[in-house]
């Protein structure tokens, strides 16, 4: 059942194809000459590479699987029992201190506890949730997408914000091309059988609502990459080891944080190939950058100040 928004998206996706391609670049045959050969060839031409990028960034957030904590995050058997047989809650947040004491966890619960999945039974690292469909805790979640049927996160958010990309640039481009086609179709100035014409009328108008949608969706998760948030965190604010809750806390800066999910080789930007940065289970802090650059400034005006005296 969980396939099934999926095989609709590729059923879509392969219509739209003998609908563009078949129907409206090859045997539509207009009664007055609104449109050459070589224009609906140089369609043709665009298309192609673009449905390739979308049919390939699209596969890629759905096979990619998600990625899950290391070992070392994983109570043994022994931990398992101490901690599941604490009668409080400070003695439970105690043993959990104790067993992370060497782990690079910052996150923490409402309580200031360590933050554990007592069904998967791991100490959760930063960012990381536990997704209740794939029965797994999954680095860096930002939610769980029906129509990829994948936990979109850090292994393959690079991957979903191109599909989401693509999509909307071919919806545009099918939209924009098959207008004045679509025209014609209303005007009866296509020779067509008419349900040859209706593909070309449909591709139009599925073009134009899934460009609306596929927009709202796109430009709000790179209102998230810019901001260096989840899907999750936009809702809740993560809850930090100081008693800071911070709902923009890993937010780095701009140029950063995009580098954070696309990496830093410009090249590949557009390409689905992996290239987000770090290992999904420490991310740099804001705080940190701030006394970074603090460091730094003043590392500057010590020694602008010895080159004075």
């Amino acid at each position: 059942m969980r396939w099934i928004p999926t095989l609709f998206v590729t059923g879509v996706i392969f219509w739209s194809y003998y609908a563009y391609v078949v129907e409206l670049c090859i045997l539509s045959k207009p009664k007055k000459t609104v449109s050459s050969n070589s224009e609906r060839v140089a369609y043709l031409i665009m298309y192609h590479p673009l449905l390739m990028l979308f049919v390939w960034s699209y596969w890629q957030a759905v096979m990619t699987e998600p990625h899950y904590p290391k070992q070392d995050y994983f109570l043994s058997a022994e931990e398992q029992h101490k901690i599941e047989n604490a009668t409080t809650e400070e003695e439970q947040s105690l043993l959990l201190r104790q067993v992370a004491r060497n782990l690079h966890v910052q996150n923490r619960t409402i309580g200031g506890s360590y933050r554990y999945c007592h069904i998967t039974k791991c100490i959760k690292p930063d960012r990381a949730h536990y997704c209740s469909v794939t029965k797994r805790v999954v680095l860096k979640m930002d939610h769980f997408c029906p129509w990829v049927n994948n936990c979109v996160s850090w292994s393959n958010y690079k991957f979903f914000m191109l599909f989401l990309f693509y999509a909307l640039m071919y919806c545009l481009f099918v939209c924009t091309t098959s207008f004045k086609y679509s025209l014609l179709f209303w005007k009866d100035e296509l020779k067509d059988a008419q349900s040859a014409r209706f593909h070309i009328l449909f591709i139009f108008l599925v073009g134009s609502m899934f460009s609306f949608s596929v927009s709202v969706l796109f430009f709000y998760h790179m209102y998230l990459v810019f901001y260096n948030m989840t899907t999750l965190e936009s809702f809740r604010s993560p809850v930090f080891a100081n008693g800071i809750v911070d709902k923009r806390a890993y937010n780095v800066g701009r140029r950063k944080n995009f580098e954070e999910v696309f990496g830093t080789n410009a090249k590949l930007w557009l390409l689905p190939v992996f290239t987000s940065l770090g290992d999904g289970h420490v991310f740099p802090l804001r705080s940190q950058c701030e006394q970074d650059l603090e460091r730094n400034y003043n590392h500057v005006s010590s020694s602008s100040e010895s080159e004075f005296v």
